[in-house]
């Protein structure tokens, strides 16, 4: 139960992130760091290891120029593993992936397509 308010208020700040993504391919990444912080002030070990993995998945996607997925889509992918169980951070992953293949299948043909809007249909699903 304390867990639905900030959950709540991830879902908000995906709506305005996927607003941004979808007009801009970039978003804000400042408005998850609320996020990080509840997940400091709440568990001691797990947003550590969170953030050992975030740090090194940002470096190796620098590395690869950001060829498959944005700075911003790991950002976000990140702050919904704090606020998620790993099974159900799974499982929305999963589900925004699908959503993202209807997505460039049907309306993105020749383009890339923003990942943040998949991610928060996905979140919707899975979350509500």
């Amino acid at each position: 139960m304390t867990n639905m308010l900030p959950q709540f208020l991830f879902t908000i700040i995906l709506f305005f992130l996927s607003i941004q993504d979808f007009r801009q391919y970039f978003i804000n990444s400042l408005l998850l760091i609320p996020f990080w912080l509840y997940s400091f002030a709440m568990n001691q070990n797990t947003p550590w290891f969170n953030l050992g993995c975030y740090l090194g998945l940002l470096l190796l996607n620098q590395l690869n120029k950001e060829k498959w997925i944005g700075h911003g889509d790991l950002d976000v992918l990140a702050c919904g593993s704090l606020l998620l169980s790993a099974t159900h951070w799974i499982y929305w992953l999963n589900g925004a992936c699908f959503i993202q293949l209807l997505l460039q299948a049907t309306y993105y043909r020749t383009r890339r397509a923003p990942f943040v809007p998949a991610l928060t249909l996905s979140w919707l699903v899975f979350t509500i």
